[in-house]
């Protein structure tokens, strides 16, 4: 059943800011609100409207642990840190591997580069 929402003479600040104005009702068993339950804590989305409302319109709801790309993305940031510390010490007292120490910059920017795109590929899961 589809059913527009009451509009009061003095719209909320909430209302007003909602492009969502349709309400859906639907009823279900206790086993079948247990089980939505369920599936709502399994995903980790914490708000009812926000999983029946991703539900129906994509059909599955993706929890991804992203853990590994931030421990990735941590390691990654110290190790350039450290890496330009190396390199302005070496420029302070003029050693030979500045041209490797710079080289290795490089690649390192090329690796931010990488795990950006990763980073945005996961951003685009739904």
């Amino acid at each position: 059943m589809l059913k527009k929402k009451k509009q009061s003479t003095q719209p909320s600040a909430k209302q007003s800011k909602s492009k969502r104005n349709l309400l859906f009702h639907f009823m279900a068993a206790e086993e079948e609100a247990d089980l939505i339950r369920q599936r709502m804590t399994d995903s980790g989305i914490v708000n009812k409207s926000a999983y029946l409302r991703r539900m129906a319109i994509h059909g599955y709801c993706v929890n991804i642990d992203h853990t590994p790309v931030r421990e990735m993305t941590s390691l990654l940031r110290r190790c350039v840190n450290n890496l330009k510390q190396y390199a302005e010490r070496a420029e302070e007292i003029n050693s030979p591997y500045q041209d490797d120490i710079k080289e290795l910059l490089q690649q390192t920017d090329k690796m931010w580069e990488a795990t950006n795109q990763i980073i945005i590929g996961l951003t685009k899961i739904r």
